[in-house]
């Protein structure tokens, strides 16, 4: 697996398991990646971004255009995506650990609620949810 793709996995699942808004909304989920990589944004451009068109729309909007043979990038270009595409789908592929597991609720018989485990180095496990 390439090495960008296990690191862009590894702090998106952190993520997503630390900040449950993240989950609903993308544009959250992309402010909060590119936050825990330096870029800091100040409120007024977070609200900007979050009214401009989703990265998501532009490419897919780009890939139609390309499919319609319109602006088409360079054979170097096309190799490499597909290149990364078969690498994303091989990844997609390995099974991925769902961080939440379920315990049952004390004097409530029947009862499960969730609790998320977080591996933390060499330190163990960090539950979110218990008590």
């Amino acid at each position: 697996m390439n090495n960008e793709i296990r690191q862009a996995l590894k702090l998106i699942k952190q993520i997503l398991a630390n900040d449950p808004i993240t989950r609903s909304d993308d544009k959250e989920l992309i402010l909060a990646v590119w936050e825990a990589q330096g870029l800091i944004l100040t409120p007024e451009q977070k609200n900007r971004f979050k009214n401009a068109f989703s990265a998501e729309t532009i490419r897919r909007t780009r890939a139609k255009l390309n499919e319609q043979g319109e602006f088409l990038p360079s054979t170097q270009i096309l190799r490499r995506r597909k290149r990364l595409d078969a690498t994303m789908r091989n990844m997609m592929r390995e099974p991925l650990k769902d961080p939440v597991e379920y315990e049952p609720v004390p004097g409530r018989p029947n009862t499960l609620r969730p609790v998320i485990k977080i591996p933390v180095g060499k330190q163990g496990v960090i539950n979110y949810g218990t008590k």
